[in-house]
């Protein structure tokens, strides 16, 4: 009987050092290391976020199970603590007891910390950082909570308009702005398509919304599958917390670091009553002297003219075949700019309501234009429209070369350069016999796509209902 109990006992000890242990608070352990990155303390729960790759202890040793991905790691003692501390922006390994909590990141409490190198991984495994980040990141989108949000990347100031632009090219009806009121519908017979009905067409439920043709999904699913991320955010502070906190269930744009699997939450600084603040702030101001600097970006303004009481827009303003006796027309752009490469401007001017205003030709009609202006019937949809675009700053610049022959006559060439990035040095410049003038004598716009105030926002509420829809 004693032999019995003593079997039962070892039986019973055996299950449980074989079975995860669970935490009173719902979590799962097990052994692990975390291997990258030390990037903050967060003043939040003061554990550190390290960003890298996680391994799991097996019977074989340890075995890699998730990389790039931010992690918690919490210091058991004194001199892991201080240790950390010492190695915030360089590499560590740190072993210990890990703690797993579905749809959050790990929580790995370690009294076991030494120093890592990426080089040390080459030419066995990835290195846990470095090329494979973490990356500077902007996102653009919903705040679905306080951990999750689904967003597109901006890698260029132009990423929110030409994806939203090209998100309107796939959808089965036009966005049609009647007497200032917003709404999907068929031009050819003015039928009028509410907001619900899109969002159930689009997500598999047919209506009216819902053309004849049964593929007219599957290209916009592959869009948004390949432009609406979600992902799960590590807030590296109090003020991101609150903040992510007072964004929830609308826009943002959301500033930190980017993994493969998650993100560092480093700050909200817009959120869509700010960017409504900033339009409407540009709709009252004046332009000053134009600057002479071309470059690819994104605008907010107005194209001048007398708003029309019907407007039926197309996104990008295509070439159409001119009829006999008709002309290009070059309508003027009212606004700030926010060049391509600098995606951090436009935050920065929607976060502080403060931006630099301009007013530039759309297109030019002088001598060798890449970009002719507007068609009539392009020009009537967008006339007197507060407009979000994207295209390319051009200067213009007429080049004239004189040479002198041996005979001292004098010929001259000239020329027109459109510069799409930066500018030239005006001036007369002399080399031996030759003499170039540079002169600037023209600037314009050269428009890739353009949407108004009124389509921008009738795109947000529907993207923002299909995301609590759970996508397409």
């Amino acid at each position: 009987m004693q032999n019995l109990k003593v079997f039962i006992l070892t039986l019973l000890m055996t299950v449980i050092l074989v079975q995860p242990i669970y935490a009173s608070s719902g979590f799962q352990s097990s052994q692990g290391a975390v291997v990258g990155k030390v990037i903050c303390q967060s003043d939040i729960t003061e554990q550190y976020i390290i960003y890298g790759r996680l391994s799991m202890a097996t019977s074989d040793g340890y075995k890699v199970y998730q990389t790039g991905k931010f992690f918690y790691v919490q210091p058991t003692d004194s001199d892991s603590k201080f240790y950390l501390q010492q190695r915030i922006g360089q590499g560590v390994k740190a072993f210990g007891t890990l703690e797993l909590l579905k749809g959050s990141s790990e929580i790995l409490y370690s009294n076991t910390i030494t120093e890592y190198n990426p080089q040390d991984d080459y030419g066995v495994m990835e290195p846990a950082y470095g090329e494979a980040g973490p990356h500077k990141w902007i996102g653009f989108g919903v705040a679905q909570d306080q951990y999750r949000a689904n967003t597109t990347k901006l890698n260029k100031s132009t990423d929110v308009i030409n994806t939203l632009a090209d998100f309107a090219d796939i959808l089965p009806r036009t966005i049609c702005t009647v007497n200032n009121e917003t709404y999907f519908c068929d031009p050819a017979t003015k039928k009028k398509f509410e907001l619900s009905e899109a969002v159930s067409a689009l997500t598999g439920i047919k209506t009216a919304f819902t053309p004849d043709n049964p593929a007219y999904l599957a290209p916009i699913r592959n869009f948004w599958q390949a432009n609406f991320k979600q992902g799960y955010q590590i807030e590296q502070s109090q003020k991101a917390y609150a903040q992510m906190n007072r964004a929830h269930g609308g826009f943002v744009y959301i500033t930190g670091l980017s993994g493969k699997a998650n993100n560092l939450l480093e700050g909200v600084p817009a959120i869509r009553p700010d960017m409504d603040k900033f339009m409407t702030l540009v709709e009252t101001q004046s332009p000053v002297e134009f600057t002479d600097w071309a470059t690819p970006a994104v605008f907010y303004g107005r194209i001048s003219g007398t708003p029309n009481n019907e407007t039926y827009l197309a996104t990008t303003p295509r070439p159409q075949p001119l009829l006999e006796g008709e002309e290009y027309i070059t309508p003027y752009f009212t606004g700030p700019y926010f060049s391509e490469d600098k995606p951090e401007s436009l935050v920065k001017a929607i976060e502080t309501t403060h931006a630099i205003f301009e007013s530039w030709p759309i297109g030019w009609q002088g001598q060798g234009t890449l970009y002719p202006g507007f068609t009539p019937q392009q020009y009537s949809q967008y006339e007197g429209q507060n407009v979000w675009m994207t295209g390319t700053r051009v200067l213009v610049y007429e080049i004239t070369t004189c040479t002198t022959n041996e005979d001292g006559e004098t010929e001259c060439s000239t020329s027109i350069s459109h510069v799409r990035r930066g500018n030239m040095e005006e001036g007369m410049f002399t080399h031996g016999d030759s003499t170039t003038t540079v002169t600037l004598v023209g600037h314009y716009i050269s428009p890739d796509h353009i949407i108004t105030k009124h389509q921008y926002n009738h795109l947000l509420n529907l993207i923002r209902e299909l995301i609590f829809k759970g996508g397409i």
